[in-house]
C-alpha cells in the first residue's frame, strides 16, 4: 500500500529558451576586424613631385604637411608658384578647365579638430571619386607658405583630374577637367586682429587667393561653424573678389532669422554678397521643429483637449493632468551652437505647453587636451575608480551634481503631484562630451525620453551603444544618401560627413552644368539608435533616381514595399505542412474533438500568430511604429509577448480546471468507488464525507440530500474533487468572487501608480498608445484571472486541509478497498488515508502554482530593453513583489497546514501504537510502524521535497530567468 512516488517534474523549457537566447546573441555578435599586416620599418628612397608631403588620401591634411614641414624647413613653395602651376594645367588648343575647390576647416589643434579634417577630406576625395575625379598623386600632399602676416603659415593643396573622351575611338579627343583642392584654415583666417574689430576673413581670403588665374572658377565649401557664418554677413570684400566666390555651406546649422531679422534662408540674406551661396544642410529652427513634434507623439505634450474653445477640465489635476511636464535642456555653455540650438528648440515647445529647464556645462568635460596625454595618464588608464574626485582637468564631477540636482528637481515636481522631467536633450557640438553627459542624466532619470542632434557612427559600437540604445536624433543627414548620389562610397562616419560628401557631389555637379534642387537637401531627419542601426522615423518628400539629372531628394530611400512573392511562398509553405499533416493524420476530424488532440490546433493557431505577425513586421511603418525584433527600438514584439501571456494565461486556466477535474476522478475511482450513502457521524469523528460538505458550503454550493438525507457519494465528491468544489465553479457560473477580487487587484495597482508613477510606453503614436494600453489591459487581466483562480483553488484546499486535521472517519467500503475490513480498527487507517487524499487532491494543486510565475516571467520579458526602452518605475516592482508574496504565502500556508495534518496523524498512530502494544497486538503494531514510514516519506502532492516543491521550482525559475534576462540584456547592450 505504498504510495510515496515523486511528483512528476515540471517542465524546464524557461532555461532552455534563456540558453538558447544567449547562444543566439553571441552567434550574432558582431566581431572585430582585426588588421594582421606587420609594423613597416621606414625604409626606402622618398620622391615626391608636384605634392611634396607624404599622405594618404584618407589623412588630415593640416598635420601631414605640419610634419613634413618640421622634418624638412624650406621645402615649400609660394602662392604665386601654385598660381602659375594653374595656368600651365590648360594649354592652348585644349579642352581643359581648372577649378578651385576651397575647404574651409579649423585648424586649431583642440581635441577632435583632426578626426573632423580626418573625416572631411575622406567624404571630399571619396565625392570627387564618385564624379569621375582621381587624385594625381594619392600618396602625397602639397603645401605652399603664404608668408604674410595673418594668414595660416601652411596651405594644403591637391589636384584632382578627370578625362572623358568625346567618342569610343581611342583617337576621340579628351576633355579634361582639373580641381585644384584647397584646405584652408578657417582658425588662422577668422582670427581677430590684434587691434581689435572683427575678422577681416574675407580680406585675408582675397590676399591669398586673388593670385589665383580669373578663368580659375572659386568654390569654397564651408564656413565651418556659424560664427564664422554670422561674421561673413558684416564682413566687407572688394565686389569684383567676392562675386568670384560661390559658397557652399554643408556644416553652419544658424537659423535664418538668427542671421538676419526678417529672413527666411540663408541664400536670400546673403544674395548680394558673394556670386552664390547654397545653404545644403537643415538649420537649427528645423531641427527643434522636428524634435518637439516627435516628442509629442510620444506623448511629451501639455496641450488639453477642448470642447467649443474651452478646455476641458482635468489638465492640473495631479498625476493624471498635464500640466507641469518639463522638458530639460543640458548643452555647451561656451559654443554659440548650443546656445541657438537651446534657444531654437524653446521656441518651438512653446506652443505644447511644456514647462523648459535649462541648464548646463563647459565643452571638454573629460579634461583632455591635444598632445596632453602623459605617461602617468597612460599607466594609469585601466585604473577605474569608484568615483571621479572634483579636481583636477576633468570637469566630469560638474556632470553628476548636474544629474543629482535634476533629480531633486524631478522629485520636487513629482511632489507637487506633476508629470516631472520627461525628456532630457544633450546639446553640443562634441560628441564625447554629449555621451559623458547622456551617461550621467540617464543613470539619474532612467525613464526619460533622451534626444539630442547630429548623427554619429560612435552610437552604434558596442562601448558606446549601452548608452545611446534609444536615443532620439535630429539630423540634417543620415549616414548615407540616395543611391544615385551615394555612389559606391560606404556609409560614412557622421552627418557632418555625409552633408559634405552631399555638397561637393552638388558642387561638382554645378561645375558641369547641372542643377540641383536646393530646399530638398535642406531636410530635417528623425533617427532612433537602435542595436545595429539608426530606426528612421519620419520620411522625406522625393525621389531620386538619377543624379543629377533626376533627384529630387538625395536623401530618398527606396520605397519598402510589400513582399507578394515571399508571402505568397509562405501561403504556400502552410498550404503543403496542412496536406501532408492531412496525409499523415486522416482522420483530423475526430481529433479535433478529441480534447487530448487540441494542442495540435493550438500550434496551428501559433503558426497563423506568427504568419500575422511576420506579415506586420513586413509593413514599413504599422500603426505609426517602426518594426523590429531584437533592434531595440520596436514596441511591436512587447505588445505581441503580452498578447500570447495573455491567451497562454487564459490555456493555462482551462488546462488547470482539466487537470483539476481529471485529479478529481482519480481520487474517486481509487478512494471512494462504490460508496453510496453518507454515515452519521460517530462521537467526535467527523465523516470524510462531511468534511466535503463543509467544502462544499465553503464554497458557496449546497450539496442536494434526497429526502432520506441519504446522497450519492460519487456525485458528491466529484463536485468536491471535480468541476465544482476542488476545481472552483466555471466562471461563467460563478463569475462574482473573481470579478470583486480582480477588481480589487486593479484598484490595488490603480494606488501603487498613483504614488509612485506611472510606467511610460516608449511609442511615438496615438494608435499605438491606445494599442498598447489595449493589451496592457487584456494581458494583466488574463494573468490576474489565472492568480485570482490559483489562489481560491489554493484557499480551497487549506480549508479541506484544515478539516482533515481533525480525527476523522472513512467509509466502510473504501476501507474494504485497501484490505481493511476490521471496522473496529478503522481508526488505525483513517489518519493514513487522510495524508494519502491529501497528498493525491493537492498534487495538481502545486502545479498551479507554477503557471502564474510562468506568465508573470513572460510580462517581465516584455518589458525587456532588449525591444524597446522600456524602464520599470518602483510602482511596477512593488506590484510584482506583492504578487510573488501572495504566492509564496498561499504554498506555504498550504504547506503548513498540511505538515500539521501528517504530525497530528503521526500522533495519533504513536499513541495507538502503544495502546496495541499494551495489548499485545504485535502484528497490527508493525502494519502501524508501516504506515508511520510511508506518512514520513511521502513525496507527493504538498509533501514533496523542497527540491520537487513546484513553489522553488516556480521561484528559482522566475529568478533564473529575471537574471538571465538581465544578463542577456547586459550582453546585447555592451555588445558582447
Amino acid at each position: 500500500m505504498s504510495d510515496s512516488t515523486s511528483s512528476p517534474s515540471l517542465p524546464l523549457w524557461p532555461p532552455f529558451l534563456l540558453a538558447l537566447m544567449l547562444a543566439m546573441g553571441a552567434i550574432f555578435t558582431p566581431w572585430p576586424l582585426i588588421g594582421t599586416r606587420p609594423d613597416q620599418p621606414l625604409a626606402g628612397v622618398e620622391s615626391a613631385g608636384v605634392q611634396q608631403a607624404e599622405a594618404r588620401l584618407w589623412q588630415d591634411p593640416f598635420s601631414a604637411v605640419a610634419r613634413h614641414r618640421e622634418k624638412n624647413p624650406g621645402n615649400s613653395h609660394t602662392m604665386a608658384w601654385l598660381a602659375e602651376l594653374a595656368r600651365q594645367k590648360c594649354h592652348g588648343g585644349e579642352d581643359c578647365r581648372v577649378a578651385t575647390l576651397g575647404i574651409l576647416l579649423p585648424g586649431s589643434p583642440y581635441v577632435g579638430a583632426e578626426e573632423f579634417r580626418r573625416r572631411i577630406r575622406y567624404a571630399v576625395v571619396s565625392a570627387l571619386g564618385a564624379a569621375g575625379y582621381a587624385a594625381e598623386d594619392a600618396e602625397h600632399i602639397g603645401y605652399v607658405e603664404p608668408g604674410e602676416p595673418g594668414l595660416p603659415k601652411l596651405l594644403p593643396f591637391e589636384w584632382h583630374t578627370q578625362e572623358t573622351r568625346r567618342a569610343k575611338r581611342r583617337d576621340a579627343a579628351v576633355a579634361k577637367r582639373h580641381i585644384l583642392l584647397l584646405w584652408l584654415d578657417e582658425a588662422a583666417l577668422g582670427q581677430r586682429p590684434r587691434e581689435g574689430g572683427p575678422a577681416p576673413l574675407l580680406a585675408r581670403m582675397r590676399s591669398l587667393l586673388q593670385t589665383l588665374p580669373a578663368t580659375c572658377e572659386l568654390h569654397l565649401i564651408g564656413p565651418a561653424s556659424s560664427g564664422t557664418l554670422q561674421g561673413l554677413l558684416g564682413d566687407k570684400a572688394a565686389p569684383d573678389f567676392a562675386q568670384r566666390l560661390h559658397w557652399h555651406s554643408p556644416f553652419a546649422t544658424l537659423a535664418p532669422d538668427k542671421l538676419q531679422t526678417g529672413t527666411t534662408s540663408h541664400d536670400a540674406a546673403f544674395a548680394h554678397h558673394f556670386g552664390g551661396f547654397t545653404s545644403r544642410i537643415a538649420d537649427d529652427e528645423q531641427l527643434a521643429r522636428a524634435l518637439a513634434g516627435e516628442l509629442a507623439a510620444r506623448g511629451i505634450d501639455g496641450r488639453w483637449p477642448t470642447w467649443r474653445g474651452q478646455e476641458l477640465p482635468g489638465r492640473n489635476w495631479p498625476v493624471l493632468g498635464g500640466e507641469g511636464i518639463t522638458v530639460a535642456l543640458v548643452g555647451q555653455r561656451d559654443t554659440a551652437y548650443a546656445r541657438g540650438l537651446s534657444a531654437a528648440l524653446e521656441d518651438a515647445l512653446r506652443p505644447y505647453r511644456v514647462e523648459v529647464l535649462k541648464t548646463g556645462y563647459l565643452r571638454g568635460v573629460d579634461g583632455k587636451r591635444a598632445g596632453g596625454a602623459s605617461k602617468e595618464d597612460k599607466s594609469g588608464k585601466d585604473e577605474k575608480t569608484a568615483i571621479e574626485r572634483p579636481e583636477g582637468d576633468a570637469q566630469i564631477d560638474y556632470l553628476r551634481r548636474l544629474a543629482q540636482a535634476l533629480l531633486r528637481q524631478q522629485s520636487e515636481l513629482q511632489r507637487a503631484g506633476k508629470p516631472g522631467i520627461r525628456a532630457i536633450g544633450i546639446l553640443g557640438d562634441d560628441y564625447h562630451d554629449k555621451l559623458l553627459a547622456l551617461e550621467a542624466m540617464r543613470g539619474a532619470i532612467p525613464d526619460a525620453l533622451f534626444f539630442t542632434t547630429d548623427l554619429d557612427a560612435a552610437m552604434l559600437h558596442p562601448a558606446d551603444n549601452r548608452t545611446t540604445r534609444n536615443l532620439l536624433v535630429a539630423s540634417g543627414y543620415g549616414l548615407s544618401l540616395a543611391a544615385p548620389v551615394q555612389g559606391d562610397a560606404p556609409p560614412f562616419r557622421d552627418s557632418y560627413q555625409t552633408s559634405a560628401y552631399a555638397t561637393t557631389r552638388a558642387v561638382l555637379a554645378e561645375m558641369a552644368g547641372g542643377t540641383s534642387h536646393h530646399a530638398a537637401w535642406r531636410q530635417a531627419r528623425l533617427f532612433e539608435v537602435g542595436r545595429s542601426q539608426f530606426v528612421p522615423l519620419n520620411t522625406t518628400p522625393g525621389a531620386c533616381t538619377d543624379f543629377p539629372g533626376h533627384c529630387a531628394n538625395p536623401q530618398a530611400s527606396a520605397a519598402r514595399e510589400l513582399p507578394l512573392w515571399r508571402l505568397g511562398w509562405v501561403l504556400a509553405t502552410l498550404a503543403s505542412g496542412a496536406l501532408l499533416l492531412s496525409l499523415l493524420y486522416p482522420n483530423w476530424r475526430r481529433a479535433l474533438r478529441q480534447p487530448r488532440r487540441r494542442h495540435r490546433w493550438v500550434y496551428g493557431g501559433i503558426t497563423v500568430a506568427v504568419f500575422t505577425a511576420g506579415f506586420v513586421a513586413c509593413l514599413p511603418m504599422p500603426v505609426g511604429e517602426p518594426f523590429g525584433w531584437l533592434e531595440g527600438g520596436s514596441a511591436w514584439p512587447t505588445e505581441f509577448i503580452r498578447l500570447g501571456a495573455g491567451l497562454l494565461a487564459l490555456c493555462l486556466l482551462a488546462r488547470a480546471q482539466s487537470t483539476l477535474a481529471a485529479c478529481a476522478r482519480r481520487c474517486m475511482a481509487r478512494y471512494f468507488k462504490g460508496v453510496r450513502q453518507d454515515e452519521p457521524d460517530v462521537a467526535s469523528r467527523r465523516s470524510t464525507l462531511a468534511v466535503w460538505r463543509d467544502f462544499l458550503r465553503a464554497l458557496g454550493h449546497e450539496p442536494r440530500l434526497s429526502p432520506t438525507r441519504a446522497r450519492d457519494s460519487r456525485s458528491l465528491l466529484r463536485r468536491a474533487l471535480g468541476k465544482r468544489s476542488l476545481n472552483p465553479p466555471p466562471f461563467l457560473h460563478s463569475a462574482r468572487p473573481y470579478l470583486l477580487t480582480l477588481l480589487m487587484f486593479w484598484i490595488l495597482g490603480l494606488a501603487s501608480f498613483m504614488a509612485y508613477g506611472f510606467p511610460h510606453a516608449p511609442v511615438r503614436s496615438f494608435a499605438m498608445r491606445a494599442l498598447d494600453y489595449g493589451v496592457t489591459v487584456v494581458s494583466i487581466s488574463a494573468f490576474l484571472w489565472l492568480l485570482v483562480y490559483v489562489l481560491r483553488v489554493t484557499r480551497h484546499a487549506i480549508a479541506m486541509a484544515r478539516a482533515l486535521t481533525g480525527e476523522t472517519r472513512w467509509p466502510g467500503h473504501s476501507m474494504e478497498r485497501f484490505g481493511m475490513p476490521d471496522t473496529y480498527l478503522e481508526c488505525l487507517y483513517d489518519d493514513w488515508m487522510d495524508v494519502q487524499l491529501l497528498a493525491r487532491a493537492t498534487e495538481p494543486v502545486q502545479r498551479l502554482i507554477y503557471y502564474p510565475f510562468v506568465i508573470l516571467f513572460l510580462l517581465f520579458f516584455a518589458q525587456s530593453r532588449l525591444f524597446d526602452h522600456w524602464v520599470a518605475p518602483l510602482s511596477l516592482y512593488l506590484l510584482v513583489g506583492f504578487t510573488l508574496a501572495v504566492l509564496l504565502a498561499a504554498a506555504w500556508r498550504l504547506r503548513r497546514v498540511a505538515e500539521s495534518v501528517r504530525s497530528e496523524a503521526l500522533r495519533r498512530l504513536a499513541r495507538y501504537r502503544m495502546q496495541l502494544l499494551g495489548e499485545g497486538e504485535g502484528g497490527l503494531a508493525s502494519q502501524v510502524d508501516e504506515m508511520v514510514n510511508q506518512i514520513r516519506t511521502i513525496q507527493v502532492g504538498v509533501f514533496a521535497n523542497l527540491s520537487q516543491q513546484p513553489l522553488a521550482r516556480a521561484a528559482l525559475t522566475f529568478l533564473s530567468g529575471v537574471s538571465g534576462l538581465s544578463l542577456l540584456e547586459y550582453f546585447n547592450l555592451s555588445g558582447m
